[in-house]
């Protein structure tokens, strides 16, 4: 029999005999294609690519809405009809830097989870900074009185 891919040539000696070379065939333990741990690896990199993509979903919905509902509070502002477009402008331009202050993905056991005084405290003082750089002392004096009233709780 000639040497095939799943045979091997082995030299085989026997006391006071002389040396002969025999074909031996070549057993594998993994039961077929020796690959099974590549199915297992590629198994497990498909299931955290899935957990990964249903908690960015998440993410971005719950980014979505922490953004309306801060759309929301700076409408209560008393000098809000005054300044909207400023206080719409620095709600989109601040959101998404309080929002990864505050958020957490969780883990395992834990969902996803916004520290809403956190939040609330970073998006306010950055906007006040911004404010009091654009020289808006009205919309200025009103976000810090709103952040010490968050820090405060």
């Amino acid at each position: 029999m000639p040497p095939t891919a799943r045979t091997r040539t082995v030299r085989r000696t026997r006391p006071a005999q002389r040396t002969a070379r025999t074909v031996r065939k070549v057993r594998r333990t993994s039961g077929g294609s020796g690959h099974a741990w590549m199915w297992w690896a590629g198994g497990l990199a498909l299931s955290l690519i899935i957990s990964l993509t249903i908690k960015l979903a998440n993410k971005s919905t719950d980014d979505a809405q922490v953004r309306s509902e801060m759309h929301q509070v700076v409408q209560d502002f008393p000098n809000y009809r005054d300044h909207a477009t400023y206080y719409d402008g620095l709600v989109e331009r601040y959101h998404h830097q309080a929002f990864e202050a505050a958020y957490s993905m969780g883990g395992k056991r834990r969902a996803p989870t916004l520290n809403e005084k956190t939040y609330l405290a970073t998006i306010s003082s950055l906007m006040a900074d911004k404010a009091s750089a654009d020289g808006k002392s009205e919309v200025a004096t009103m976000l810090t009185t709103f952040n010490r009233a968050i820090r405060e709780q």
